[in-house]
């Protein structure tokens, strides 16, 4: 297959997702590195949406922003990986106070871990959006797939 660029521009996103869709007609799945094309009104992405609804298509994207969420419980996505947006930064300011007062050392890398959103727990991540409070884990993305 291909990899096709963006350049972090809804109006292109949109764009190249609908001409990769007429050029690989049989094109099963997408993997939205960049969420652009999904901030375009409903509608604007006529051979994605058609492929989607009609089941011939799987499409993954990154983040996990409350359009993302949408799309996804209209059942247009089946997955989202995220950052952790809010532990980013309460983790590295608990880092950087543990290091001043504490001493604590850490190693040069710290995983962050990612959020996984399915259909399973997709309402738990957008209660998190509507309350602000991205405190609670997530609950298994999995679990209902089973």
């Amino acid at each position: 297959m291909t990899t096709v660029y963006c350049n972090d521009d809804t109006n292109l996103g949109v764009q190249v997702v609908e001409e990769t869709m007429q050029a690989y007609p049989d094109l099963n799945g997408w993997f939205f590195v960049g969420l652009w094309p999904l901030f375009a009104e409903r509608g604007a992405m006529p051979l994605w949406e058609a492929a989607e609804k009609g089941g011939t298509l799987t499409t993954i994207s990154f983040d996990t922003l409350e359009v993302e969420l949408e799309f996804m419980k209209d059942g247009y996505l089946q997955g989202l990986v995220g950052q952790k947006y809010w532990g980013w930064g309460y983790d590295t300011v608990q880092m950087i106070y543990d290091y001043i007062v504490k001493g604590t050392r850490y190693e040069s890398w710290t995983d962050s871990g990612m959020d996984i959103v399915t259909e399973c727990n997709v309402d738990v991540m957008a209660e998190a959006w509507a309350n602000s409070d991205f405190t609670k884990p997530l609950p298994d993305p999995y679990a209902c797939l089973q």
